[in-house]
C-alpha cells in the first residue's frame, strides 16, 4: 500500500491518503484512493508523479 499527499492529488493542502497502485510507468502513477480526505473522497483515480508515493510497506 502507497499514500500520497492531497496536494498531489488536487493541488490543495489535505491529508496524506493511502492509495493503491493501478499503473506506474516512472514518470506518472495512475492511483486510485482507498479512502476519503479532506478534498478527495475514496475510490477516485487520479495520475501523479511517480516521485509523490509514499511506500507504507
Amino acid at each position: 500500500m502507497y499514500s500520497v499527499e492531497e496536494k498531489d492529488l488536487v493541488g490543495m493542502k489535505g491529508s496524506l491518503i493511502p492509495v493503491r497502485v493501478l499503473a506506474d510507468n516512472g514518470v506518472t502513477a495512475r492511483v486510485i484512493t482507498k479512502r476519503a480526505g479532506v478534498h478527495v473522497t475514496g475510490d477516485q483515480i487520479f495520475e501523479v508523479p511517480s516521485g509523490a508515493l509514499r511506500d507504507d510497506g
